[in-house]
């Protein structure tokens, strides 16, 4: 189990199941990441894309369903964002606190197995 928390700390897992909250801050090749992670009622990855002003996250639900109404994010990134779940647009807002972006669906949403949520970022021009 010790070792399991080890791998929590380097992907930077949250998650908080009534809050309807996750968020993952990955501190070994943040660039480049992808990680498995572990809900309440299902589990899932974790990706992570980051080149030159622009990001790419992708969270997959493989088993059971996760409800989500918050994301947060390890990023610098200060252009707009764009969220959408197997092609369908998500309304969204988010607020920037250093490199932690918050990212709050105007409507909780269901990523149950099967489903992958995508949000991208570009810098502002």
């Amino acid at each position: 189990m010790a070792s399991y928390g080890t791998y929590l700390a380097v992907c930077g897992f949250e998650y908080h199941g009534p809050d309807q909250h996750i968020g993952f801050a990955p501190r070994h090749r943040p660039a480049n990441v992808k990680c498995a992670f572990t809900a309440a009622d299902g589990w899932g990855s974790f990706a992570q894309t980051l080149s030159r002003g622009e990001g790419k996250v992708e969270v997959a639900v493989r088993w059971g369903k996760v409800l989500l109404k918050a994301i947060a994010l390890r990023t610098a990134s200060r252009g707009p964002l764009s969220a959408e779940m197997d092609g369908v647009h998500l309304g969204c807002s988010h607020t920037q606190e250093g490199e932690r972006l918050l990212i709050t669906f105007k409507e909780a949403i269901d990523l149950s197995a099967g489903k992958k949520l995508t949000m991208r970022s570009h810098e502002a021009t």
